[in-house]
């Protein structure tokens, strides 16, 4: 379902590319999306907490990249 939005909208497939140092919007005929699923289920419920905070965490310090459009 996710990705039939995705490919729907126009403004979640834009993309921003730089041709000659001018940059220019790009928008993909259609993207693929992928979620990766982690299984906490075996840790208990305390850890999985401290589990679930270190990925946003993680999440929130990766960087975005909008020039690579080879990202979902």
């Amino acid at each position: 379902a996710l990705t039939l939005m995705v490919n729907k909208h126009p403004c979640f497939r834009t993309r921003f590319i730089n041709i000659n140092h001018v940059t220019m919007q790009y928008i993909k005929n259609a993207v693929e999306i992928t979620i990766t699923e982690v299984d906490l289920s075996a840790k208990d419920e305390r850890n999985q907490m401290l589990a679930v905070e270190e990925h946003m965490i993680n999440d929130r310090n990766a960087p975005f990249d909008i020039f690579n459009t080879d990202q979902n």
